[in-house]
């Protein structure tokens, strides 16, 4: 995926096909050629970076734009896809949550958990590093985002914080 910002119908579309590929749905004649792409589609043990960016108006309820359902937390399904295709290693990912409605952190650690990930920049406020030490316990570099909460920068900085983190260079 591309960064940027990535319309609602885009990312649908994008975790239906994901989805039909996992086998959680039926395929139909219209999604056939599209799902056959993402179907075939074969990854090495270790990739460069995922960079997955911000779904626009993710705050927006679907069921009031006249979609059955909400738009779920789409990273861990794509994370579990791309470990369904063989990957186990990822040298980057880059993520830009939403401000409004981010992804929880037991989605967090869902989507990364049984990765390697050497470099993180999930782009959510205040995320503890008990999260980061359970998803990604071999991070080297890490990028932390604050909304300014004196508890997280004291959290981050403080011995239960961002030292917990063996791998990471200070």
């Amino acid at each position: 995926m591309s960064p940027g910002q990535v319309s609602p119908g885009a990312i649908r579309r994008f975790l239906r096909h994901i989805r039909e590929d996992m086998g959680k749905s039926d395929l139909t004649t219209a999604s056939h050629t599209s799902h056959s792409l993402i179907a075939d589609l074969e990854f090495e043990k270790t990739l460069r970076y995922v960079d997955i960016p911000i779904v626009v108006e993710r705050r927006t309820s679907y069921k009031a734009l006249g979609h059955d359902e909400d738009l779920p937390d789409y990273a861990p399904i794509i994370f579990k896809w791309l470990r369904q295709k063989g990957a186990s290693h990822i040298c980057e990912v880059r993520i830009v949550d939403s401000y409004d409605n981010p992804h929880s952190e037991e989605h967090i650690i869902d989507a990364l958990e049984g990765l390697d990930v050497q470099v993180l920049d999930w782009r959510r406020t205040d995320l503890s590093v008990d999260v980061i030490q359970k998803a990604a316990p071999h991070v080297k570099d890490l990028c932390l985002y604050s909304s300014g909460n004196w508890c997280a920068l004291s959290h981050w900085l403080g011995p239960d914080g961002v030292v917990k983190l063996k791998c990471v260079r200070l």
